[in-house]
């Protein structure tokens, strides 16, 4: 969408006027298991790093990223639209289940108009936590 060169009609523009920036973040693909669940969800929330604590609630905050790796297709990008601040990563869920973050994960500004490459996002690790905890009978299967 950033890159296409002509905007089009109803595009999101991003300029010193916006009132929301975008997260940009790599992420690795998350394999079979994903492709053949439709992909996962990836949440990033609001976050007071003065309070340490997360201060999204169920109607806002929310930054997230919907059927990423639905293809198992390689490495890409993508981009999540968020209002201006402090952000942390929430959870990543492929279907019902999920693998919550704590508040120590990586926390990042977003700021208005601008585009926040926050790095390179690999859920391998999560998947695993979530097989095992499936296969363990932690979660329904």
């Amino acid at each position: 969408m950033l890159i296409s060169g002509a905007a089009q009609a109803g595009a999101p523009k991003l300029d010193a006027s916006s009132n929301y920036g975008l997260i940009a973040l790599e992420i690795e693909p998350g394999g079979p298991m994903v492709a053949a669940n439709g992909g996962y969800t990836l949440n990033m929330g609001t976050f007071s790093p003065q309070e340490h604590a997360f201060t999204t609630t169920p109607f806002s905050g929310w930054a997230s990223l919907n059927k990423v790796g639905k293809t198992g297709g390689p490495r890409a990008y993508y981009l999540a639209k968020a209002k201006p601040g402090a952000y942390a990563f929430l959870s990543m869920s492929v279907k019902n289940w999920g693998v919550c973050y704590n508040a120590d994960s990586q926390t990042f500004d977003v700021k208005a108009g601008e585009v926040t490459f926050i790095g390179r996002y690999d859920p391998r690790d999560s998947l695993v936590e979530l097989g095992q905890a499936v296969s363990s009978g932690q979660f329904p299967s």
